[in-house]
This record gives C-alpha cells, sequence and structure tokens, in this order.
C-alpha cells in the first residue's frame, strides 16, 4: 500500500474525515456483497419455543444496517457516475489497492480526478 496523501487546496478535507471517507471506498466490494447477503437472507422456521428473555428486533437491526450500507454504496456510485469513465477503475483500483494510474492521462490529471472523486462521495456521506 502506498502512503495516503492528499494534496493541499482551498477546499481541505480533515484528515480524520479524509481517511474515513479512504476507507469507506476501500470497502466497497464487501459492502456491496454484505447488502445482497442481507436482502437474500431468510430467517430459520420458528419451532414454537421461546427463545430468550430480552426483547429484541432483529427485523429492525436488519434494515438499520441495510439502509446505512445502502447509504455508503449510493455515495460512491453517484461519485462514478460523476467521474469521467476512463478515470472510474484506476481511480478505485488506486484508492482500493495502490495501483498505480495508467500512462494515459498525466499525474496532475489522476491527482484532480481523484480528489473530486474522494471529496464527492465525503458530500454525499454528509461528511464533508
Amino acid at each position: 500500500m502506498s502512503k495516503i496523501y492528499q494534496p493541499k487546496c482551498d477546499n481541505w478535507i480533515e484528515h480524520n474525515v479524509y481517511m474515513q471517507i479512504i476507507f469507506i471506498i476501500r470497502d466497497y466490494d464487501r459492502m456491496i456483497e454484505e447488502y445482497q447477503d442481507l436482502l437474500e437472507e431468510s430467517p430459520s422456521p420458528p419451532d414454537g419455543q421461546p427463545r430468550g428473555s430480552g426483547t429484541g428486533d432483529p427485523t429492525a437491526r436488519k434494515v438499520f444496517k441495510a439502509v446505512n450500507i445502502s447509504d455508503k454504496i449510493k455515495a460512491i456510485d453517484k461519485a462514478i457516475e460523476y467521474t469521467p469513465k476512463e478515470y472510474c477503475e484506476p481511480i478505485l483500483e488506486n484508492i482500493k489497492s495502490g495501483q498505480p494510474f495508467p500512462d494515459y492521462a498525466n499525474r496532475k490529471t489522476w491527482t484532480k480526478w481523484k480528489g473530486r472523486f474522494i471529496r464527492i462521495v465525503g458530500e454525499n456521506l454528509y461528511l464533508v
């Protein structure tokens, strides 16, 4: 993994918030899988026996978790829609696994679009 670097600019994001956004983007693939699992999951059939003494609402917990994950996925998807197609995949791979950018664009172009991508995700999550 390469060092995480945020270029200095006028619309600077606080380091802790920047790191939250980075790690949410890195978790994108896992969140999609978990969201699909939550949607497809079904409870086991009841056997008629009482369970536990606490009052819990597993359905509500599942819904809250699904909504939280869905909001993060939508925030990243909106940033992907805004970013030009030729830059999307390399930017995601650079953030997720530290892969270097391809040679078909200048380093400043990659830095600009990566910064915009991260800022859009932060704005969509109401962190920025």
